[in-house]
């Protein structure tokens, strides 16, 4: 990784590094990032979290893989420096008006933000230093090469942008970069290819309970058939799923905010959208509909329930479902991202109310006072296994089956619950379907399959599990058209390849098609049993690059040699290397190989190479 880093930072500042623009899916990208440092996250116990904003285009023209390296370099450094809380990730569109933007062009704006040490102004000036660190100890407690901030920064000024790096000692930091993106056009877009469905026909336990949890309020006709809750003035809930910040800083009210007549309005009238967007659905006169916001002390039942006195009998006659949901979440940001998620994966002509809460005190109550309301969804985001157990006992008992409990987690966290449950005489709270599990990290399609197991929302498809799923189909199909063609046709394949783990791969991918591999571990080995046989007894070579004693080159030339001296028929022989840069590829076909494929192999590149020669 250091060299590679290094070898990075000389391509740039040689000016050698080139940009390959192709079509990304903006929530995808990040997604796959936190999958793949969530094991370093869930190892600290944080909290790992984002938001895509609704306005910031689906898909975006730019160097894909560059701007998730960013994104790894970036997240990946506030794990390392958070020893507690969260990491969060926000993407925006940039609106600074002295930018100036290309027809098709938008210029997009990532946040990190983490809750870790921080750094002061004197350690600012060492962030973007190659191969410094702000603290002598963390090379030796962390690793790493001090470059990964600076490459990142001039992979952000490739793209047209800025990186920027804020923090508060002690209280964490906040990286935010820009970058310049193309836009579809009548002429140049992405092809929308089809993806395999990502519910099964046979649906699993886990999805047989989801399906059982979509089962929302029911918003009746009268006051007196609406739900009851106690007095919330006192609590001061205000719930971002109403409001995203449209300023540059990444910051967002926390659970808890002034309990003002205007708020209180702002908020209302978001939900009560959607009960009008139900109710026009419904072929209801909204005119004749009479909503009342009151002043003084506000309840929960006055925000969740219209007045309808004045509606007319059709009204009066229908009964429209709702969604109430609470959130549990004492981290900040992630409070706010899962509210946003499920906001988003909630069918649209349904009325929602969602409150987002930061403490188990504040939510006591709603779920258990002398007026509880029962909510539909109850989800639970807590760090210890015995205050989950306990809000969850207390939510069963409250609602009497009547609320689905959502707890979040990690596979360390569920198995904690679970023991838990089971050591204290609460197993039969997880023998029905009204408690889930929602798997960290978390993104919309997980809460889909809760709110939307029909995926009629766009955020509802994981669009990374989609295209695994396309990969996969398309490997069992490439495996079947090469097995058709050579399997079992006699062809022997001698694989050169030092790494153990590559040769099993490998050797297992070409016995699974029917043909029989030998292996070589380096160069020296390759040329003796090549010698030792009669021509043409390997049908291909497959031969690895850079190995011990011998490399591909030196092997692959001898080959051509013994060949050429003895007038054999050339053995095809295909090289293979992670390093793709334009002069390896040619000192490949100086040195006689008659083909390239890229490492890690793409079994259907590799499928493609060895089909031209049989």
């Amino acid at each position: 990784m250091i060299i590679n880093d290094i070898l990075d930072l000389s391509k740039v500042d040689a000016g050698m590094m080139k940009l390959k623009f192709e079509w990304f899916h903006t929530r995808s990208l990040i997604e796959d990032v936190n999958e793949l440092v969530s094991t370093m996250a869930i190892a600290k116990r944080l909290e790992l979290n984002y938001i895509v904003e609704e306005d910031v285009p689906s898909w975006v023209k730019g160097d894909k893989f560059r701007i998730r390296q960013v994104l790894l370099n970036v997240i990946g450094n506030a794990i390392k420096f958070t020893s507690e809380g969260e990491v969060f990730s926000r993407c925006r569109v940039y609106t600074d008006h002295d930018t100036d933007m290309g027809e098709n062009q938008i210029m997009l704006e990532y946040s990190v933000i983490d809750t870790g040490r921080g750094f002061t102004k004197e350690e600012a000036a060492l962030i973007f230093k190659p191969f410094s660190q702000i603290d002598g100890s963390s090379t030796r407690q962390h690793g790493g090469s001090g470059l990964g901030l600076v490459i990142s920064r001039q992979l952000v000024e490739l793209h047209g942008g800025r990186m920027e790096g804020s923090a508060v000692p002690g209280k964490g930091s906040t990286f935010t970069f820009t970058a310049r993106f193309g836009l579809p056009s009548a002429t140049d877009h992405p092809v929308m290819t089809s993806t395999p469905p990502m519910v099964a026909t046979a649906r699993s336990p886990g999805e047989d309970k989801a399906m059982h949890a979509i089962r929302p309020l029911i918003l009746h006709k009268t006051l007196e058939q609406s739900l009851t809750a106690s007095p919330i003035s006192d609590l001061e809930v205000a719930s971002p799923a109403f409001a995203s910040p449209t300023g540059s800083d990444p910051s967002v009210p926390s659970g808890r905010s002034q309990n003002t007549t205007s708020s209180s309005v702002s908020s209302l009238n978001v939900g009560l959208s959607h009960f009008s967007e139900a109710a026009k659905a419904s072929g209801q006169d909204l005119s004749q509909m009479k909503f009342e916001m009151p002043t003084g002390r506000l309840s929960l039942q006055t925000m969740l329930t219209p007045d309808v006195t004045n509606a007319p009998s059709s009204l009066e006659r229908s009964r429209l479902p709702m969604y109430s949901i609470l959130i549990l979440c004492p981290q900040r940001y992630s409070r706010e991202a899962i509210t946003k998620h499920i906001e988003t994966t909630l069918p649209k002509d349904v009325p929602r109310h969602i409150i987002a809460l930061s403490r188990v005190s504040e939510a006591q109550d709603l779920i258990g006072g002398n007026e509880a309301v029962t909510f539909t969804h109850v989800v639970v985001n807590l760090g210890s296994a015995e205050e989950t157990l306990s809000v969850t006992n207390q939510i069963a008992t409250c609602s009497g089956g009547k609320t689905t409990i959502v707890i979040m987690s990690d596979s360390v966290q569920r198995q904690a619950v679970l023991e838990l449950a089971s050591n204290t005489g609460h197993p039969q709270l997880f023998a029905d379907k009204q408690i889930l599990f929602v798997h960290k990290p978390v993104k919309p399609s997980r809460f889909a399959v809760i709110f939307d197991p029909g995926r009629e929302r766009d955020v509802s498809t994981d669009l990374n599990r989609s295209s695994a799923a396309q990969m996969v189909e398309s490997q069992k199909q490439s495996y079947l058209d090469v097995e058709k063609r050579i399997g079992d046709k006699g062809v022997k394949v001698l694989l050169v390849e030092d790494n153990p783990v590559n040769q099993k791969v490998l050797s297992r991918y070409l016995q699974k098609v029917g043909i029989e591999a030998e292996i070589a571990t380096d160069g020296m080995e390759a040329t003796e049993k090549v010698f030792a046989h009669s021509p043409k007894y390997y049908s291909l070579i497959l031969c690895d690059l850079h190995m011990p004693r011998k490399d591909g080159y030196q092997t692959c030339r001898e080959v051509r040699q013994w060949e050429q001296a003895n007038s054999y028929d050339a053995t095809p022989i295909i090289a293979l290397s992670a390093n793709v840069m334009n002069d390896v590829q040619e000192k490949c076909t100086t040195a006689g190989f008659n083909d390239f494929v890229t490492k890690p192999v793409d079994f259907v590149d590799l499928s493609t190479a060895m089909s031209k020669y049989f």
